[in-house]
């Protein structure tokens, strides 16, 4: 009973963090008419990074300011930081559904990554999980390939999109790596929020940023949502395996595209659906595989 309710609360958890990050986009994309990607994105780090600072100094963790890792740790926070830019940016240029759905071929390009890079072995099931999602990204550029006309598709949105997808998969890899060394999770969000707001901070305050009172509340729901899915997202992983949370992270989806229709009246276009159901279909693909793997791993074990 104690177990099921863990998986309930972490299932909870999940649905609610992935909300964050759709709220999180919606709160960007209302900003961007009045800041640049590089202002909210620091914006959103420096808030954030206060806050876990805070938090690692009231409970006395000092240890987690301490990193084995730090070449690693600059290298992370600089793609990261610069990924987390071009998101804010595509939400800026494209729909929110959109965004939200080129982002989940993600573990696809994880995969491919490596697959390439890792040596990783792959079978018919993950090369055809990678072939399918790239089918998804040129089904989801379509209109902007082919110019619908579509006013609120843009090539260049697109391509930041997936550019930023590219680099998020980037950064996955890097934390599978510094994961094996054992480096504590909070550590790497404690010098990937200070790091960053160091790197954005110096060119956005040389510009210097002023604080609009008619935007005040974007701004704190950007902070809110941003560390509500970082807070959310570890007590979900805590309580869970990642691969059973993965299917009900694709509610995202459905999320994101309410928010856009509410708030600017957007309705996914058919390539998106189409895209966003084959993007789905391969990381299903890739769950149960790796449900598979880890059976077999078991019996072999045993």
């Amino acid at each position: 009973m104690k177990n099921l309710f863990k998986t309930y609360f972490a299932i909870f958890a999940i649905l609610i963090g992935d909300l964050c990050i759709v709220l999180m986009g919606a709160f960007s994309k209302d900003l961007s008419d009045v800041y640049s990607a590089l202002e909210i994105a620091f914006i959103r780090n420096f808030v954030a990074f206060l806050a876990i600072t805070a938090w690692i100094i009231g409970t006395r963790q000092y240890h987690l300011m301490r990193t084995t890792r730090l070449k690693g740790q600059i290298l992370r926070a600089a793609i990261g930081n610069m990924d987390i830019v071009l998101v804010f940016w595509a939400y800026a240029l494209i729909p929110l559904a959109m965004v939200t759905t080129i982002l989940f071929v993600v573990p696809i390009l994880t995969l491919a990554m490596s697959i390439l890079f890792l040596k990783e072995k792959a079978g018919i099931f993950r090369w055809g999980a990678v072939i399918a999602g790239f089918i998804a990204m040129l089904v989801i550029s379509y209109p902007a390939l082919n110019g619908s006309g579509e006013e609120n598709i843009s090539m260049l949105g697109v391509t930041v999109a997936f550019i930023a997808a590219t680099g998020a998969a980037f950064v996955q890899i890097l934390l599978r790596s510094m994961g094996k060394e054992g480096e504590p999770p909070l550590t790497t969000i404690f010098y990937f929020l200070g790091l960053g707001s160091m790197f954005l901070g110096i060119p956005v305050l040389l510009n210097g940023l002023s604080v609009s009172t008619l935007v005040i509340g974007s701004i704190i729901g950007l902070c809110l949502t941003g560390l509500g899915n970082q807070v959310f997202k570890t007590i979900a992983y805590q309580k869970a395996e990642a691969s059973l949370l993965a299917p009900f992270r694709y509610v995202a989806l459905i999320w994101a595209a309410l928010v856009g229709y509410i708030v600017w009246q957007e309705v996914p276009n058919t390539e998106t659906l189409i895209g966003a159901f084959i993007i789905v279909a391969a990381n299903v693909v890739l769950i149960i595989r790796e449900r598979m793997d880890k059976k077999i791993s078991e019996k072999e074990i045993l």
